[in-house]
């Protein structure tokens, strides 16, 4: 079983991912927990290219790296996006030795963003809707997608590497992502990290 955990930073991805994990432990033979990609490709020439395009290079200037917050890039254009996500899909299409059919049911995999950040993230912006769709059908496909979400005002309290438009701007962008993902969900994270987790477990139990 994939799931799949996307939301800003700050919106508790990695503390509700975690515990999720921790609490169905039980009902599956493995447990993975990956960050945007399974990582087969990560050594290999390709991906040390796909780094060198999209580094983050910081820009002088830029008021909101004096006020404290994360210096994003120039957004791609669409057809750089759509180079560099051609160029790292191929981890995602290897990936569906890790996630086949045939071990899919007994193994959970539980992934922080997963592709969907080539969409999501600043740098991708411009990056083309067409793309998500196609690859939607042939990169493995997640049994549940999971956004959590938050007011701007209240994630901000919680991380403010990033400010407070940032923020609303990249919840819109998850929010236009789940409205095209049918096995998708959206969870307000005004309860505790146990009681989210807990609610995300019933839909899990739910799926098996």
């Amino acid at each position: 079983m994939i799931i799949v955990f996307i939301g800003a930073d700050g919106s508790g991805k990695t503390a509700v991912s975690r515990l999720l994990a921790s609490k169905l432990s039980s009902k599956f033979k493995s447990v993975r927990y990956y960050h945007t990609r399974f990582g087969i490709v990560s050594g290999t020439g390709i991906w040390t290219f796909v780094k060198r395009i999209i580094s983050r290079k910081k820009q002088a200037g830029d008021p909101r790296q004096k006020e404290g917050y994360y210096d994003y890039p120039k957004p791609h254009s669409a057809l750089k996006a759509s180079i560099i996500f051609l160029l790292v899909s191929f981890d995602y299409l290897l990936g569906h030795f890790v996630a086949n059919k045939y071990t899919k049911k007994s193994n959970l995999l539980i992934f922080d963003r997963y592709f969907y950040e080539f969409f999501t993230e600043e740098p991708f912006k411009n990056q083309s809707i067409w793309m998500l769709k196609i690859f939607q059908a042939i990169l493995p496909k997640p049994d549940l997608v999971v956004f959590l979400y938050n007011t701007p005002e209240i994630i901000f309290k919680r991380k403010s590497e990033q400010s407070i438009d940032q923020i609303r701007e990249k919840n819109k962008r998850n929010q236009q992502l789940i409205r095209c993902l049918p096995y998708g969900i959206t969870i307000k994270t005004d309860d505790s990290i146990d009681e989210i987790a807990s609610k995300i477990q019933g839909k899990v139990l739910d799926i098996i």
